[in-house]
């Protein structure tokens, strides 16, 4: 068995590189999506990777109203 893992942005790119098509049997995604400004592209990659029948587990925040612009410019909601 073999676990990836990437932790920002260079090291994505070289995996993007590395990891052959229909290679994982699992994708685990935690609180990434949301970090990232092309979803459909993130997802695309992850479809890219999966055996048929592979299994992608998301855990994300989800927001379903809109963020007032002075929430989006206030640093210390984003943070913990």
């Amino acid at each position: 068995m073999s676990i990836l893992q990437t932790t920002s942005e260079s090291s994505a790119k070289a995996l993007r590189e590395e990891v052959r098509k229909e290679y994982a049997g699992a994708v685990i995604s935690n609180d990434v999506l949301n970090l990232k400004l092309d979803k459909v592209k993130t997802l695309s990659e992850w479809a890219r990777i999966l055996k048929p029948g592979g299994r992608l587990y998301v855990s994300d925040n989800l927001v379903e109203k809109s963020i007032p612009p002075e929430a989006l410019d206030d640093i210390s909601l984003w943070t913990g």
